[in-house]
């Protein structure tokens, strides 16, 4: 969003201040399970894993990528609604 001057560096700074903030997990996260949802969406692995993590965690996504958005959807996937 930077380099598209859709934000500041003042505002990307805070976002980076505000993301410090968000309590942070690790989780192992099945591959079989995200090659599964690549080849049943036709979607990026990176993607995939994602769905994959929201699955198994029974949690909403948040993403400002509308691919992934999409794929989110078609796997039923909860959606936090983020307006750039």
């Amino acid at each position: 969003m930077l380099k598209r001057k859709r934000i500041t560096l003042s505002e990307a700074l805070q976002a980076l201040l505000e993301y410090h903030k968000i309590p942070i997990r690790f989780l192992d996260i099945p591959l079989d399970d995200t090659v599964r949802v690549v080849e049943q969406l036709q979607i990026y692995a990176y993607d995939a894993y994602f769905i994959v993590c929201a699955r198994q965690q029974s949690c909403p996504l948040i993403s400002l990528d509308g691919g992934l958005q999409t794929a989110a959807r078609a796997a039923q996937i909860n959606l936090v609604e983020v307006t750039p």
